[in-house]
């Protein structure tokens, strides 16, 4: 809900290689909003997030993967702020997708995932503040 209110920002390249992975470490979250970090297909709306519906697969600040608009619980709820980093690794021949908050491997998020996918944030909109005041990408 409230796409109005949220942008993608995504990577120019997709990852690539046996193991793909990146990180961002989490600047701030404004009160209120939700962050969602990483995988989506080139082919995208900006004013959704990622994980909404066609828009890949993501985890969101709140603990929850999402997946097709469905928000469901993951790695016991584990939420993530403000200077949080948080590692997206993709499997392309596994076809898995799992995340690391601060190193701690939280499991794997997804099976049969893509493969050609670009590393993508949600940040709540400008209406809550800078987009890039939100995150930095560290690897």
């Amino acid at each position: 809900g409230g796409s109005g209110s949220l942008n993608i920002i995504r990577a120019n390249k997709p990852l690539k290689g046996d193991l793909q992975s990146f990180s961002v470490k989490i600047l701030d979250i404004v009160p209120g909003g939700v962050m969602c970090v990483g995988l989506c297909r080139v082919n995208l709306s900006r004013f959704t997030y990622v994980g909404g519906p066609g828009n890949g697969w993501g985890f969101a600040s709140n603990g929850h993967k999402v997946y097709c608009d469905a928000f469901t619980k993951y790695a016991k709820v584990e939420t993530y702020g403000k200077g949080d980093v948080i590692r997206a690794v993709c499997d392309p021949v596994a076809k898995t997708l799992s995340f690391f908050k601060n190193g701690k491997d939280l499991g794997v998020a997804f099976h049969n995932v893509g493969s050609g996918l670009y590393p993508a944030v949600t940040v709540p909109g400008p209406d809550r503040g800078p987009l890039s005041k939100q995150f930095t990408v560290i690897q």
